[in-house]
């Protein structure tokens, strides 16, 4: 079977036939648009509201912690590897540092509400060394919304 994952009928459709567990790696990948058909299917009846919304969240927030992860643990390695493109240097990484430390949660906010910028700056983020609870709260906080407002 043929799928167009470029129209919400075709992601509708496909979210329908193969039912939760794709749902949930669909969201992984992208949570937005799949939550949005996940959302329309359960008006007309073919999902549950509340098992939606737990899979929306997860399928957001397991995906940032992978990315929080390489960046904590990749952190020598990609800053040595590809800081220089960016001009990273140990100057600007420990600014970059400090300002996460004050300005955590708005750092996450932004970087998850700019789809350019999520992966490669959650990754950042993890490099910085952002306390993890600390992260995990600001990403469930964004997360919540985006999710609310999507199944709204």
């Amino acid at each position: 079977m043929n799928v167009d994952f470029s129209t919400f009928q075709g992601v509708f459709h496909w979210v329908i036939q193969h039912g939760y567990p794709l749902m949930f790696l669909a969201m992984c990948i992208e949570g937005p648009t799949v939550t949005a058909a996940a959302t329309f299917a359960v008006t007309l009846g073919y999902f549950n509201p509340f098992i939606v919304f737990t899979l929306s969240i997860l399928g957001d927030v397991i995906p940032d912690v992978a990315y929080y992860t390489v960046g904590f643990w990749g952190r020598l390695t990609l800053v040595k590897r590809f800081g220089h493109h960016f001009g990273l240097t140990d100057e600007k990484i420990q600014l970059w540092e400090e300002r996460i430390r004050k300005h955590g949660g708005k750092t996450v906010a932004v970087m998850k509400y700019t789809p350019i910028l999520s992966t490669p700056g959650l990754m950042l983020v993890g490099a910085m060394r952002m306390a993890f609870g600390r992260f995990l709260w600001f990403v469930f906080i964004v997360t919540l919304q985006k999710t609310l407002t999507f199944m709204a």
